[in-house]
């Protein structure tokens, strides 16, 4: 208390004699300087402040320590504050630590990486796998990391709860339905067939099955997609989940091939030689309503990296012309093969055969027969493959 008392009676005096000199004072300090004199003192109250503060929380974490409490995860989620770096709409480059390289324009800079838009996607680069360097001119700090990545997974598992609740309420009732449809169009139903027809009216499936000198393996899909690589699921697991494209004119077999909005979709098999030089392929398949392909030229141009056919890699390159589609055969014994475009039809729905007259090749050795379909919007729905030798 005399401490106390005697620090007082100093602040006081102190006061009392700033009063009586305050003339004195006013012409020897500047304006200027007497705002740096009342700014330091200001910087050393807060500096004595968060001293006291710091102890005073010391003090209550301390009493507090028989009773732990985790502190409340914020609403909202971390962001980094940075002033002097830009962290969007700047085109960088790194190197990660596991040595693979990307370019781009940062999209966003996130506690835990950073969000580029390059040519091939919209990667992200974890502060974890870049350089220090980097991570310290973009403010990486590994304890905002983690609360970052707890209120992220707290959001996936509240958007995921939520989307169960959505998917109990609204989803199960309609695939329910669909599993009768599609049970009762393998029982041969009438009734379950009677649903208005998205697919193409392709006229009545006349049993095509494998004939017995083709050399495809499952040309019919009758075994779904076995023996087939590439793209493309069976007409029988696409109707599972699509019951509004019943109609009674589907075969019974069939492989649907969704056109993508950007790539090249293919189905491809590898086979044997035959006894003839000689091959013919011969492709049988419906369009459905309304398909469009791209009309971009660059999407015809050098085949080879669009379908990404291995075996031809370093040959000559190949163009074609927007609308159409691309077949192949390849010998991969010598790295010899013959390709062929052909322009469907997109106007009607009816039943469509391609034929390819294959060019002689070895009778022997493995083969890599190609079927592919260029970029758009709509299916393919392909009834049988067959290749022969003559």
């Amino acid at each position: 208390m005399k401490r106390i008392f005697s620090f007082c009676i100093v602040i006081i005096a102190i006061f009392l004699l700033v009063i009586y000199f305050k003339d004195s004072i006013r012409k020897v300090l500047t304006f200027d300087s007497f705002r740096d004199s009342i700014g330091k003192v200001l910087s050393v109250a807060h500096q004595s402040l968060s001293r006291i503060a710091v102890v005073t929380t010391s003090a209550s974490d301390e009493k507090s320590t028989a009773q732990p409490a985790e502190t409340p995860l914020s609403t909202s989620a971390p962001v980094l504050e940075l002033t002097n770096v830009p962290l969007t709409g700047v085109t960088e480059s790194f190197t990660t630590l596991d040595g693979e390289h990307y370019t781009g324009i940062i999209k966003r800079v996130e506690p835990d990486g950073i969000v580029l838009r390059t040519s091939d996607g919209v990667p992200k680069l974890k502060f974890k796998n870049l350089p220090p360097e980097i991570g310290a001119k973009y403010g990486y700090d590994p304890e905002l990391e983690l609360q970052f990545l707890r209120f992220r997974n707290r959001a996936d598992i509240e958007a995921q709860q939520n989307a169960e609740k959505i998917w109990d309420s609204e989803n199960v009732a309609a695939e329910q339905k669909a599993e009768k449809i599609y049970e009762a169009s393998v029982r041969g139903s009438s009734n379950a067939l009677s649903t208005a027809p998205s697919l193409p009216a392709a006229g009545k499936d006349p049993g095509i099955s494998k004939q017995a000198d083709s050399l495809v393996q499952n040309g019919d899909f009758s075994q779904g997609k076995t023996g087939w690589s590439g793209d493309g699921q069976p007409l029988t697991d696409y109707l599972r989940y699509h019951s509004q494209a019943m109609s009674t004119n589907l075969p019974a077999h069939g492989l649907i091939i969704e056109l993508s909005s950007k790539n090249w979709s293919k189905l491809y098999q590898r086979i044997g030689g035959g006894k003839n030089p000689n091959y013919v392929l011969k492709m049988t398949y419906v369009l459905s309503p309304g398909i469009t392909l791209s009309t971009l030229p660059d999407d015809y141009m050098n085949m080879i990296t669009h379908i990404r056919i291995s075996e031809w890699q370093g040959s000559h390159e190949i163009n074609i012309s927007p609308g159409e589609f691309f077949d192949t055969i390849i010998d991969s014994t010598d790295n010899k093969g013959y390709y062929e475009k052909y322009t469907p039809n997109l106007a009607i729905t009816d039943e469509q055969i391609y034929e390819h007259d294959v060019p002689p090749l070895p009778p022997s050795g493995g083969k890599t027969i190609t079927v592919a379909f260029p970029p758009g919007k709509g299916f393919v729905l392909i009834k049988s493959i067959t290749v022969t030798s003559h």
